[in-house]
């Protein structure tokens, strides 16, 4: 980063299950620096979700994760039955 100057990134969400009800999967423009969080948030995430996981290029990634331009980030909710 150039004297504190964050280029824009792109990044798109892909979502599945239940956490379909409340993230809006598609593309998204964030900042250089901005985390896996951030994309969440600008996703709609409004607090935290039991199950969540998270992952890119098919690894499991945390919240804190950096993102980079291009990513494909893959948002799925766990859920159990019987």
């Amino acid at each position: 980063m150039l004297f504190g100057k964050r280029r824009p990134i792109s990044v798109t969400l892909l979502v599945h299950g239940p956490a379909a009800r409340f993230l809006e999967p598609g593309g998204y423009s964030l900042r250089q620096g901005d985390r896996v969080r951030d994309l969440l948030k600008s996703a709609g995430l409004r607090g935290p979700v039991p199950g969540l996981s998270c992952l890119i290029e098919g690894e499991r990634v945390e919240p804190s994760q950096r993102l980079q331009d291009g990513q494909v980030v893959t948002a799925l909710q766990m859920i159990a039955g019987g």
